[in-house]
């Protein structure tokens, strides 16, 4: 009826994913085997300096694999990224500011409430391209300025998803209030500064 944008959806293969090795818990894929899939494993106490390297390679392969791609296809548009784990959050945030002209923080469950704020009101002033965040943004999370949702986690869960995807579908501030009728509201988003959103899904939700 127009009271919503459109969504386009990109479905980006990263050959190195599988999801094969993941165990489901509570209905939902374990987040501990997830963090090692999507971070291209997880350095743990007790490796060697070789095997601790091989791994942060790995890492650093694997979050680029996501984090280019999502610079690529947001060409400078506002975007939300999911991610498995704080860890994950964090060194996805890390790697997207690597590219030029990208900013990205991350909010997560331990992020303090004044800090929050902070960096969800510069994000939807448009002074931070991209929001990383854990399981932050699924309900009651209000930003008519995303225009990408980067999905960097899988879920079996249909709720999780639709909460993810309905961040992005949100008409820009002001725009259709006052429209009468669904067509009405159609044009006037098609003709907007956001006339759809892009999913960018790397995990087959």
């Amino acid at each position: 009826n127009g009271w919503l944008v459109p969504i386009k959806q990109k479905y980006v293969v990263v050959d190195d994913l599988d999801f094969s090795a993941c165990r489901t818990l509570a209905k939902d894929l374990n987040e501990k085997d997830l963090e090692g899939v999507m971070m291209g494993g997880v350095v743990e106490d007790g490796m060697s300096e070789e095997e601790r390297q091989e791994i942060i390679i790995k890492q650093e392969r694997m979050l680029h694999a996501i984090a280019a791609p999502s610079v690529k296809e947001a060409d400078g548009k506002s975007g939300l990224v999911f991610c498995v784990t704080v860890d994950h959050a964090t060194r996805m945030a890390e790697i997207l500011r690597r590219y030029p002209g990208t900013t990205a923080e991350v909010v997560h469950g331990k992020t303090p409430k004044d800090d929050r704020a902070d960096t969800i009101k510069r994000f939807k002033e448009g002074k931070i391209q991209f929001l990383v965040g854990v399981g932050c943004f699924l309900e009651g999370f209000d930003a008519p300025n995303v225009q990408v949702i980067v999905m960097a986690r899988p879920t079996k869960s249909l709720s999780v998803y639709i909460q993810m995807a309905g961040r992005l579908t949100r008409a820009l501030a002001g725009l259709i209030e006052m429209c009468l009728s669904a067509e009405d509201r159609k044009l006037v988003i098609a003709a907007s500064l956001k006339p759809f959103g892009t999913i960018l899904d790397f995990v087959g939700n």
